[in-house]
């Protein structure tokens, strides 16, 4: 078996205003978690740490890109809690009018 993922990102999410308008750390984080969740249309967990190895953004930076993906609607989160679990995230495309 391959550890080979295909993301697939839109000609019209690429192309569009709300991600061109959000800093290229957030933009490169959004490209990592479309390929984490393996093209299925589901809910899925990254830790910060793998977001980091993948990256190499610090914990700050990648917090601000995911808060501000959140805050334009690209994706929505469920904090993973005390318990330091991941967080759980599912990305949205109902920013985007088709």
């Amino acid at each position: 078996m391959s550890d080979r993922y295909y993301a697939f990102i839109p000609q019209t999410t690429v192309n569009s205003k709300e991600l061109n308008s959000i800093p290229a750390t957030a933009r490169w984080i959004y490209v990592v978690m479309v390929a984490e969740r393996h093209g299925l249309d589901a809910p899925f967990e990254i830790p910060y740490t793998e977001i980091r190895r993948i990256t190499g953004f610090s914990k700050p930076t990648i917090s601000q890109a995911i808060t501000e993906l959140e805050t334009i609607g690209f994706l929505e989160y469920e904090h993973g809690g005390l318990e330091c679990n991941p967080n759980v995230y599912d990305l949205d495309a109902g920013w985007l009018m088709l």
